[in-house]
């Protein structure tokens, strides 16, 4: 699981001004677990507070 610390220092390092998240789905099943649910939304409110822009599908 991606942990938002490592995010947006990877971020802010590289003076990025928006963060793409992709999801791996080892099993073919494309609906989106709880879990990646989970860090999506707290990586996408985190964002909102640096004023970063995430892409997710």
């Amino acid at each position: 699981m991606a942990d938002p610390e490592l995010v947006f220092a990877a971020a802010l390092k590289a003076n990025a001004v928006s963060i793409i998240i992709s999801h791996n789905h080892p099993s073919s099943n494309f609906t989106l677990g709880t879990a990646g649910q989970y860090i999506t939304q707290k990586i996408k409110s985190v964002a909102s507070i640096g004023y970063y822009v995430v892409r997710s599908p």
